[in-house]
Formats: structure tokens, sequence, C-alpha cells
């Protein structure tokens, strides 16, 4: 089980900020040198998952450009925008 401690010095290859866990022992050296507080482990931030659009037609998105009938996946708000233009529809 690691014990996660927040660096508030740098410590390489760690920077100031950053959280990362270790054996009980090397946590404990490490806050009591300075360079690092106890913490709690740190959350982990789930990306949303892309929404998927059938496309109407060729229509350029970006650099890319999307053929009658291909499907692709987009940020929400992109995808929303595709089918708002009348692009494309929800999948």
């Amino acid at each position: 089980m690691s014990t996660f401690v927040e660096f508030v010095l740098p410590h390489a290859p760690y920077d100031t900020g950053e959280i990362a866990g270790f054996d009980p022992v090397t946590a404990a050296s490490l806050i009591s040198s300075g360079v690092a507080v106890a913490s709690s482990a740190p959350t982990v931030v789930t990306p949303p998952a892309p929404v998927l659009v059938l496309f109407h037609g060729a229509v350029k998105v970006g650099a890319v450009l999307y053929n009658n009938g291909e499907e692709a996946g987009f940020p929400a708000a992109l995808a929303n925008s595709l089918v708002a233009q009348g692009s494309a529809t929800l999948v």
C-alpha cells in the first residue's frame, strides 16, 4: 500500500505540486526532509466519452473530410453543433 505525498519543493524527478506514492519509510523520509507533505491519493479524472455522429454528405471538420454515412466521435459541444447545422445526426 502506498503512502502519498505532495512535493512542496522540486525533488527530481518530481516538481512542486506533484503527488506520488511511496513505501511508508520513503514517504516519511521525504516529509521529514521538508520536500514533501502528507497527501491523499490523487483524484483520477476520466474524460467524457466522445459523442458519435453519422454524417450526411461530405463535411469538413478541422482538417478532416468526412463522407456521407461515416461515423465519428467528437466532444459533446462539437457533436451538437454538427447536428444543429444539419450535417450529422447522433448515433
